[in-house]
């Protein structure tokens, strides 16, 4: 993925999680997108980006909030 399409799907996700300000996954998570763009920002260890990425991901799946296919399809290439 290149640093604009994660900055894409970081909005994607940020715009879902401000609306669950509640709970306490979605609170970290939410907060782990912030510190994400910050990491592109900087000059990125793109392995630690990918995996804070993915466990946000994963979180977004066990909260029901994406099916795999979804976030799969977040991950591919914008035409």
């Amino acid at each position: 993925m290149t640093k604009d399409k994660i900055r894409e799907v970081l909005k994607l996700y940020k715009d879902l999680l401000r609306n669950y300000p509640e709970n306490l996954t979605d609170n970290h998570c939410f907060w782990m997108l912030f510190q994400i763009s910050d990491m592109l920002n900087d000059d990125p260890d793109m392995e630690k980006v990918m995996r804070w990425l993915g466990f946000v991901q994963g979180c977004l799946w066990c909260r029901n909030y994406y099916s795999i296919e979804e976030l799969k399809e977040h991950n591919r290439k914008t035409k």
